[in-house]
């Protein structure tokens, strides 16, 4: 006899987390990195993510006053990118097999009304390129997202490109941290907070030349 599923677990605070797997999600879409165990649905992955990157955002610019004015649309733009990446792939799996919760979520997050009906073959094709071309419409309303952010970026940032988050910030940064405190500090090591609080001391101790 079969048991009870075990149900599912995976990351959603950044005391957990750890940070190679917020950058697979947060940079790569890669909702599925959160997981733990078990098969989460793609709109606790999404829930997840959220709570990670607020909590990211949140940690990252709790002592830089001007880093503050930024969380709300780092918050907007990171969220969006995410979930247009997981559409996309929701898209694409659909055209392989029907999947009921897919469907839903396709609907939900384009706005749309979709019957994807699979008894009727060329409509539900036809329907899964109206969903990506809503899609397409959606990765435009995030590029403007985007755009407003690089404009409240300074021109020291804007140089620098300091403040967008891709792997090459995170290497940059670690790099940076792992000189400081004699430590090779790696994204599998660390936690997100531990990365964040590592960052803070890093920038206190640069402030302050006599703690260094």
């Amino acid at each position: 006899m079969g048991g009870i599923a075990a149900p599912a677990r995976y990351y959603a605070d950044i005391y957990r987390c750890p940070l190679s797997r917020f950058i697979d999600a947060v940079i790569d879409g890669d909702l599925h990195a959160l997981t733990i165990s078990g098969e989460p649905t793609n709109e606790q992955l999404l829930e997840a993510l959220e709570n990670l990157i607020g909590q990211y955002n949140d940690a990252m610019g709790a002592d830089n006053p001007q880093t503050q004015r930024k969380i709300g649309l780092l918050r907007s733009v990171s969220m969006n990118e995410a979930k247009l990446a997981a559409l996309a792939e929701l898209i694409d799996l659909m055209r392989q097999y029907y999947v009921p919760q897919f469907a839903q979520a396709i609907n939900r997050g384009t706005g749309a009304n979709f019957k994807f009906d699979v008894s009727k073959p060329d409509e539900y094709e036809k329907e899964l390129d109206r969903a990506a071309m809503r899609l397409r419409a959606l990765k435009m309303r995030a590029k403007l997202e985007s755009e407003k952010l690089t404009a409240l970026m300074t021109e020291e940032e804007k140089a620098g490109d300091e403040s967008t988050a891709n792997r090459a910030f995170f290497s940059r940064v670690l790099i940076n941290l792992s000189d400081h405190s004699k430590t090779n500090l790696t994204t599998d090591t660390l936690t997100v907070y531990e990365f964040t609080e590592r960052v803070h001391r890093y920038n206190k101790q640069l402030n302050n030349p006599k703690t260094l």
